[in-house]
């Protein structure tokens, strides 16, 4: 079966491989592109909520993005541009696990439980329309070609995602 997971994992570009942890378990099935200690999975095939999204990167053995420095930030913008079809001519929206805390303007990654210090949001955001916007998006603007941020409601379902696993925990 591992043989046939590496197999398949090469077809889809090498990106990236299955991992496991010490007690034997299996990290992400799914190909990953690596960042110094992190990697990645572009969800760009499947769209669906932010509960939907982090479903998925759970089942996975992952969380869903915390963007924490500038420098993450540029290498999942230059990742996200060599991903996504630029022919599209409207903005791409992409989960992270940015969330409201205590329906105010204070932002913490509900993957960490961080609170969010590194910003990039998009001209006038966050603005919490209608006061139910409470996750925080990535949006690919087609007019500059940057990716800033935006706070949406939750149940948006046109969204992708990405996920994000730590390989600081593998202890081989």
């Amino acid at each position: 079966m591992l043989v046939y997971i590496l197999i398949f994992t090469f077809i889809l570009g090498g990106r990236g491989a299955p991992t496991f942890s010490k007690d034997g378990n299996y990290g992400p099935m799914v190909p990953l592109v690596v960042n110094g200690s992190n990697m990645y999975y572009f969800g760009l095939i499947h769209t669906g909520t932010a509960v939907q999204a982090e479903a998925f990167c759970r089942k996975h053995n992952m969380d869903l993005i915390s963007i924490e420095t500038p420098e993450e930030h540029a290498f999942i913008e230059e990742s996200l541009l060599n991903y996504m079809d630029l022919n599209d001519r409207h903005d791409t929206c992409v989960w992270t696990s940015g969330r409201r805390y205590d329906g105010g303007n204070k932002w913490i990654w509900g993957a960490t439980g961080n609170p969010i210090h590194y910003t990039n949001w998009r001209a006038g955001q966050p603005d919490n329309q209608q006061k139910v916007e409470n996750c925080l998006e990535l949006t690919h603007l087609v007019d500059s070609g940057q990716i800033k941020w935006s706070d949406v409601p939750c149940d948006y379902k046109a969204r992708y995602f990405i996920c994000e696993y730590n390989n600081n925990t593998l202890d081989f």
